[in-house]
């Protein structure tokens, strides 16, 4: 394959890599309103209540949150 080719290719899969995900769970959620498929639930061990401790809501789960991102600039940055 020539140059030009390759970069077709790569920018074809960089903009539909985020939207087939996104319109195929749109098409599984009409199915699932329209009773084609079983609705997906939670399993009974799921608690909203007592949220996970990485997802920010708790002061760890902020402590947590706060270490990512510091992380993650770091790695933007090139510093380790």
């Amino acid at each position: 394959m020539q140059a030009w080719q390759w970069l077709v290719l790569v920018l074809v899969v960089v903009i539909l890599a985020p939207v087939v995900p996104r319109v195929l769970a749109k098409l599984d959620a009409r199915r699932q309103l329209r009773g084609e498929i079983p609705e997906r639930k939670a399993d009974a061990s799921f608690d909203p209540d007592n949220p996970h401790p990485g997802d920010g809501r708790t002061v760890d789960g902020e402590i947590l949150a706060g270490q990512a991102k510091m992380k993650s600039g770091q790695n933007v940055m090139g510093m380790h």
